[in-house]
Formats: C-alpha cells, structure tokens, sequence
C-alpha cells in the first residue's frame, strides 16, 4: 500500500497515523507495532506476515511472506527480486522459471540430464539411489518420493493423506499446524504449515481458534497472546512492565491502580483528589455537579456548593442561584436558558431535573422523553390514574388537560404529596416509618399484658358473692358463667 495506508485483509484502508518502514499499523489498537526481526516491512507482527526482507540480512527471499535463506521445492532464489519464484511446472527443483533449468522433477516426469529437463514418467514413482543410481519404487503413500528412504516423501495422496514438514505422509495434521488444501497466497496444497506462535490449533497461518495454555498464551481476537502478570500489559505479543507510578495497568498510559499514598484519576495516579472528586477506595470519583466539594455523589453530599449554587441548611442542599427554567454558566458567569422541553436543568439539555408537559424525566439519564402509554411497570414512565389521559407532568400528578378530577380523598392527599420536593417526601415518609413502630410496639405490649394477667372481671346478677357489682370469672362455676351472659 501507499504511504498513509495500510493492508486489512485484502485491501488499502486509511490508517491513523503513518507508521515507519520496519511497523505496521494494528486496525486493533490504532497503534503502530514492530514488525517481525525477519521483516524489512510487514502487514502483521508474526514471520509469516512479511511483506518484504532485508537484501543484505540472512533471510533475504521472500517466500510464503515469510523471509528465509532457502526455498522450498518447486521454487528458485531470484536474486533479482529477492524472493522465491516458481520452476517450470515439470520441475521440483531448478535454477531458473525455463523448462531447461531442471535439476529434479515433479510427479509424474522423469529427470533428463543432457537437456536439464523432464519427461513424462509412465509407471509408479520412484527415486534415484544415490549410493548405486538405481531407480528405487516410493512408497505406497507418496505420490513422489525424493529417497535416500522409499518414504521421504516430495508429495502424497491428495484424497486420503497430507505431508508433514519432515516428509512424510499422514492422515491428518498434528497439533500445531494446519493443512493447506486450498491453492492460495502462492502456498503448497495439501501440506502441514506451521500455525502461529502460541497457537495449538489454527485453521490457517492467521486463524488460530485454540491457544497453547500450557505456555500461557490466551487467545486475543484470531491470534494468541501471552498471559501477562500483574504489574505488566501486553504489548505487541509481549508482556511489558507497567509504568512508575502504576501497579497494574491496561497500556502504557493507562493506570489501574496506584502505589501507596496516591490515588486513581481518570486512568492516571494523583496525590490527591481535587475539588469536584472524592475519594472512594483508593480511587477519586467525580462529585454532584452541584457539589464543589463533597463525601459522595449524591446531591445531598455536597461539603461546598459549585461555582452558581449556594447552600440551603434546612433542605441539607445546594440550591441553584438562577430561578426555574435557567442555569448557571461557569464560563459566562451568568444565568442562562434551560432547553425547552426542560423546567429545570442544571447544564443546557443534559441534565434536566423537570420536564414541560406532556414529557416525563428520566431519572437514569436526566432526559425529558414521551411519556409511557402502554408499559407502566418501567418505574421511569408516568404513573396515572385510569381516568386520566395517560399523560402526566409528575407520576400522580394532574395535568391540565386531565378528562376528571381526584375522585377521592386518598387521591388528593397523593397528588398533594407528589407536588411537594423530594426533601420533605423523605421526612413525611421517615414520620410515617416511625409511626408504624410505635403502633406495632404497642399491640405487642398489649398483647403480653394479656398473657401475664388472664382474669376478667364480669358483671354480677344475683346476690350469692357479698353484694359485689363485679367478681372474677374463675370464681363462677359453669352454670354461673353461661347465667352471667
């Protein structure tokens, strides 16, 4: 690709940034990454992602993208180009792409030595002996064999088996590597390829869909990555430690926690929290935006008010200086607009505190949004009454478009409440708790006085108990206490 661009899959995208010669820009991470020690230029960080070698290096031919000092079978070193290119189709092994240029043939041709070439062979493949010269028969599993054994296999069965690095044929491929079946990238078909480093299981050099645990590698997007400790981040395939004053970090730039006596901010370690932060467990998080300063993040933890905002002892709050409808801006200095869906907001539409109507607040995101008609189980959407329109200003509220009026008492006494703020619905409701406690503590009073003192008094009707008006009811017989009655 050009400069500015960068190789994803098979085409040229517009990278980020440029990256030198000796990189290659990671679509993943947005960065630019060192190419393999092979590579003089690359698309990927492995040895089989060179896009060109080094002339004066060791493993100056590209072959396979993969920088190397040999070429493989079927292919000669170009010194022009710097890369391994093709024999002529009779050839397995030559000095030149001529069909004269033969010093061994493939399947299926005989070798001719005055003419450097191959003819075709009639017969099961065979190889020289090169103690006798003799002609020796291959072995039944090689399509072409290469000796000095019967099974040093060039190629094999193409239905059935697959040939291995060290030249034999097998079933299947073993752990590690991946069958080339497909012509493709200038690749040998049917041949066992290495997979990438770290990788037990791959279906091609830049698939891996299993990682070799026991090395510590993890699989990362479609390759694999070594597992990096605490206190390092992987960086290009390798583990780096993270920088002073970091612990344990994502990045280079990117804390996770902090050394003692310093405290996380924003991914960075500080000193201290600064206004608008408090701190939580090592860790600074930001304040109410009413709060200059505070203990927590509700609106009610404010130790200072923000710049706009003073605070109000009996609501235990910081109040907005501006009046309804408008807010503070802390560039201006001055009482600005709220969006017009938005009553009350504290920045300009995004963070409403109360909503025009027929709108309704979210609480979650502090949005004006349509008020529900259909699901009124979702805790956020208007609460209304059956005989209204479906559309509140408040939940329980009444608008002014309602087709009825409170039909009866309770309903007024809720509507009432749910106009007045959220300070004083807290306090009604904590005297209401506590009523509750009182009325249960008493039952349960009254409850065990019973049990402790059983006897009832009853009121006497004849003259039998020394004229007394009331005797006790375990003094009456039967008959006396069903005559009591």
């Amino acid at each position: 690709c050009p400069n500015g661009y960068a190789l994803k899959d098979t085409d040229c995208v517009k990278a980020a940034q440029e990256c030198k010669s000796e990189e290659y820009f990671d679509f993943t991470t947005n960065t630019c990454r060192w190419c393999d020690s092979r590579c003089k230029t690359c698309s990927g960080s492995q040895a089989y992602q060179c896009n060109s070698c080094d002339t004066n290096g060791k493993f100056r031919f590209l072959q396979y993208h993969t920088c190397v000092n040999a070429c493989s079978p079927g292919f000669y070193r170009s010194e022009a180009t710097s890369q391994c290119l093709s024999c002529h189709e009779t050839c397995s092994n030559c000095t030149s792409s001529n069909d004269t240029s033969c010093l061994s043939c493939k399947l299926g041709y005989d070798y001719v030595p005055n003419t450097h070439s191959c003819e075709k062979h009639i017969g099961k493949p065979y190889y020289i002996d090169p103690k006798t010269g003799e002609k020796r028969t291959c072995h039944d599993s090689c399509t072409q064999c290469k000796g000095p054994q019967p099974n040093d296999c060039i190629a094999c069965n193409p239905i059935t088996e697959v040939l291995l690095e060290e030249g034999h044929c097998v079933n299947e491929c073993p752990s590690g590597t991946f069958v080339n079946a497909t012509q493709k990238d200038s690749l040998p078909t049917n041949v066992c390829l290495p997979c990438l480093t770290g990788c037990k299981k791959c279906i091609s050099s830049a698939f891996c869909i299993e990682c070799d645990s026991s090395k510590g590698y993890n699989i990362i997007g479609l390759y694999c990555a070594p597992t990096c400790l605490a206190g390092t981040f992987l960086l290009n395939t390798k583990c780096v430690p993270c920088q002073d004053p970091c612990v344990t970090c994502s990045n280079a730039s990117s804390c996770l926690t902090c050394k003692n006596n310093l405290f996380l901010l924003d991914d960075q370690c500080v000193e201290k929290c600064p206004d608008g932060y408090y701190l939580n467990k090592k860790e600074c998080l930001q304040c109410h935006p009413m709060c200059g300063t505070c203990t927590g993040s509700s609106e009610y933890d404010c130790k200072m008010c923000a710049d706009g905002f003073i605070f109000d002892k009996k609501q235990n709050q910081c109040l907005s200086l501006c009046s309804n409808g408008n807010f503070y801006d802390k560039l201006d200095g001055m009482c600005k607009m709220c969006t017009s869906n938005c009553l009350d907001c504290l920045y300009p539409g995004s963070y409403c505190r109360q909503c025009s109507y027929p709108l309704s607040l979210d609480m979650s995101t502090h949005q004006c949004v349509s008020c529900c008609t259909a699901n009124l189980s979702n805790s956020n959407c208007c609460q209304c009454p059956s005989i209204w329109d479906g559309f509140c200003v408040h939940p329980l509220a009444l608008p002014s478009t309602s087709k009825g009026w409170l039909n009866s008492p309770i309903d007024e006494i809720r509507l009432k409440f749910s106009e007045l703020d959220h300070s004083r619905q807290t306090v009604i409701m904590v005297l209401l708790m506590i009523l509750m406690i009182i009325i249960s503590i008493t039952i349960i009073l009254l409850v065990l006085r019973q049990l402790k003192f059983p006897y009832n008094c009853w009121k006497s009707t004849n003259n039998q108990h020394n004229g007394a008006d009331y005797i006790l009811i375990q003094d009456l017989d039967e008959d006396q206490t069903s005559n009591s009655y």
